[in-house]
């Protein structure tokens, strides 16, 4: 059966009270209103029996103006979506003076005792923060939001993957990466480390554990940056909390090995508008009888929706299909994320999760589009002097010319920010090979040679 929900739900099992916390997760979304107005909504999730409850919060507008915002749901009071865990948001409009840079944040105490990679984390505040960069290169800009629900448990020794299934109103690529958490002043928790096996993939925003070992609390935090024509324009960080419990879980989803994958083996599909995707799924717990899956992601919100419905089921399993044609007004660059999972008895199996991009001849033509997506290799090259391969970058690059004429290039990448961290020129060499090192993230290259043409692109570091 398809559940989509439009939440981001922490569910903290077998926690004595003497660890309660008040903050477990949060995020702020924003939404254009109309010239330089937009409206905030600050979401936190929280133990509902709780002291520390929170009918209002103070919200940093990034301009120097801080507003006490009051809780909208449950008329005021906040919803209880599951026990432990209640839902607030906090909702209101602000007008920024003009064109620039704008930080929105949201600092409250505590974050719980225990957690075993924030020093001292009892006395440390929970803060999160968005990125609003109101220029006048791109249109007005609407945040990414999450879809998916996740649960913060994981299992010593099993593999740990949640995807948040992301979608942004304007089509924005976005790109994923794990940053530190912030405490006291918005400032980045000193001490904070992240443990072995942790890593976000830049292009999904898979949130991938393998594995965890250390029973106890971990806090994490994940920055999903916007980028419009090449230009950044806006981020949203999600700070959560994962629990890591000694239980065995054996469920498992299976049915993909024939899935089509892009050069980092994501599962990634690109359909042409009007052209069905099927594809089936079965979830499998042979401890459990009581199994279902369901599934997250933006074809499953507007107009032409899609259908994950159930095929069949019986003692430990259930077998669903994934249904979507989406139109012509479907088809733009950036892909389209969904995550799939299953559950048995409270408990969540590893996320599957399928990039889905929807273009027609034009558009995978498109230089912006192969770049970023790092499929369809081959139909790009006939119309590009410069390829890299393979993109997303994991551990160097390849770079080809395919003009057999000797000419001269210099080629250059530059980071998010915009600063220049590589470039190198040469008049002979067909291929070079970059094994410089550069964090995981998105950056930019320009190619430039000796006629004046020059080709500009998109590259994933994982």
């Amino acid at each position: 059966m398809k559940k989509v929900a439009f939440l981001l739900i922490f569910i903290c099992l077998s926690i004595s009270s003497a660890n309660a916390t008040h903050n477990r997760a949060g995020y702020v979304a924003y939404t254009h209103i109309s010239g330089f107005t937009y409206q905030v909504e600050v979401t936190t999730y929280t133990v509902p029996d709780s002291p520390a409850d929170r009918p209002m919060l103070i919200v940093n507008w990034g301009d120097g103006q801080l507003d006490t915002i009051p809780r909208t749901n449950g008329n005021g009071n906040g919803v209880v979506l599951l026990p432990g865990v209640k839902e607030n948001k906090y909702v209101a409009q602000h007008t920024y003076p003009g064109l620039g840079y704008y930080a929105l944040s949201m600092e409250d105490p505590n974050r719980n005792g225990g957690i075993l990679n924030v020093p001292n984390s009892i006395n440390v505040p929970f803060a999160i923060q968005s990125e609003l960069r109101i220029t006048n290169t791109n249109d007005f800009n609407n945040s990414t939001k999450p879809t998916a629900i996740i649960t913060p448990y994981a299992f010593a020794g099993i593999p740990f993957v949640r995807n948040l299934a992301f979608y942004d109103p304007d089509a924005d690529f976005l790109s994923f990466e794990l940053t530190t958490p912030r405490g006291e002043n918005g400032q980045f928790i000193p001490g904070y480390s992240v443990p072995n096996g942790v890593s976000v993939n830049p292009l999904n925003g898979d949130f991938v554990w393998d594995s965890p070992q250390e029973q106890g609390e971990y806090n994490f935090a994940m920055i999903v940056s916007e980028y419009r024509n090449s230009e950044f324009v806006g981020s949203v960080t999600v700070d959560f909390q994962v629990t890591v419990y000694p239980e065995d879980f054996t469920g498992i989803i299976s049915g993909t090995s024939g899935w089509p994958t892009n050069a980092s083996n994501d599962f990634a599909i690109t359909v042409e508008p009007d052209q069905s995707i099927d594809l089936g799924l079965v979830y499998s717990d042979p401890l459990q009888n009581s199994v279902e899956m369901e599934a997250f992601g933006e074809p499953f919100l507007f107009g032409n929706t899609a259908s994950f419905n159930s095929d069949s089921s019986g003692s430990h399993y259930v077998a669903n299909t994934f249904n979507w044609t989406p139109s012509q007004e479907d088809m733009r660059c950036a892909p389209y994320i969904v995550s799939f999972r299953g559950t048995s008895s409270s408990n969540q199996s590893t996320d599957v999760s399928l990039l889905i991009y929807v273009h027609d001849q034009a558009t995978q033509a498109n230089p912006d589009c192969f770049v970023f997506a790092g499929i369809d290799e081959e139909s790009d090259n006939q119309t590009r002097r410069a390829s890299l391969y393979p993109n997303p970058i994991v551990e160097s690059v390849s770079i080809t010319f395919s003009d057999e004429h000797i000419f001269d290039f210099t080629f250059e990448v530059f980071n998010a920010s915009g600063a220049l961290v590589y470039t190198q020129s040469g008049s002979t060499n067909r291929t070079l090979i970059l094994n410089e090192h550069f964090a995981s993230g998105l950056y930019f290259y320009n190619v430039s040679f000796s006629d004046r043409k020059i080709e500009q692109g998109k590259v994933v570091v994982q």
